[in-house]
Parts: C-alpha cells; structure tokens; sequence
C-alpha cells in the first residue's frame, strides 16, 4: 500500500485538497480521511474529492483497522457516526423532495444509462448505443456509485 500523504504537507492543505490532488495522479493512492468533523458536507467533499474511507478521529481506534482492510479490497469505508450522518441527509432529501428512493432522484437518460450497464453493458457499448461519450456513460456509472454510497 503506498502513502498518500506526508506530514509536511498537513500544514499547508486539508485532507480533501490532498485527496483531490492525489486523485488525479496516474496510479492514485486510495485515500482514507480521518477528521473530527462529522458533518454531511465534510463527508461528501471528501467523497468527491476521491476518498475511499471517512473516519472521525474519535473512533479511529476502532475503525482504522477495518478501514484498511475495506479500501485495500476495493471497498469504501464509513464510521458508524459518518454513516448515520449521510443516513439522515438522504432521507431529509427524500422527505423534502416527496421521493420514496433514490431511482427518482435520476434523469432520464441517467435511468436509461444505468438500465444498460445493470445488463452489463460496458461504458463503450453504452456510448455507441445511446450516441453519448463514453465520458457521459461513466459520469452516470460513477454517479450510480454514489447513490449507491447513500443506501448503505
């Protein structure tokens, strides 16, 4: 496992800076945040920005360990207290919305997208298919992904 992050760069960038920027590095590190602000907004930016894993520093004892061991397999990685805050805000937006799933919350053409890569379509396939690029279809797999990160 390779580190993402050195000491020395803490002091001059947060952690979602490091993970955004290593993030677009050939090969990138997967990244595992570890903070004391558990709030919806720090937990998505950190997301976004690349992270696989979002830790409190309150329960790092707890979680590094498994974190490690989720990320290094390919898996993303929450705290019980970072779960329950993206827990609430789903269902808050769900509530706010009248919506009863998360499949509403897509376009149409994110529903049709998505419909052909649940058939195992590749992102190439989905392209020629429904005349997009191939960059629309994996915006919307990634995009799929994140729904997906809500309903854990």
């Amino acid at each position: 496992m390779r580190t993402a992050v050195e000491w020395n760069v803490m002091p001059k960038m947060n952690g979602i800076e490091v993970a955004s920027r290593v993030h677009k590095v050939a090969r990138p590190p997967k990244v595992i945040i570890l903070s004391m602000h558990a709030d919806e907004s720090s937990i998505l930016r950190a997301l976004v920005a690349g992270a696989k894993a979002y830790l409190l520093k309150d329960a790092a004892d707890e979680d590094l360990l498994p974190a490690l061991r989720a990320v290094s397999a390919g898996k993303p990685f929450f705290s019980a207290a970072s779960t329950a805050v993206l827990i609430e805000d789903y269902v808050r937006q769900l509530r706010d919305r009248g919506l009863t799933d998360t499949y509403h919350l897509l376009t149409d053409r994110e529903r049709e997208v998505l419909q052909l890569l649940a058939e195992g379509r590749s992102n190439k396939e989905v392209a020629v298919l429904l005349d997009v690029g191939v960059s629309k279809a994996s915006a919307v797999r990634q995009d799929a992904y994140l729904v997906d990160v809500w309903e854990l």
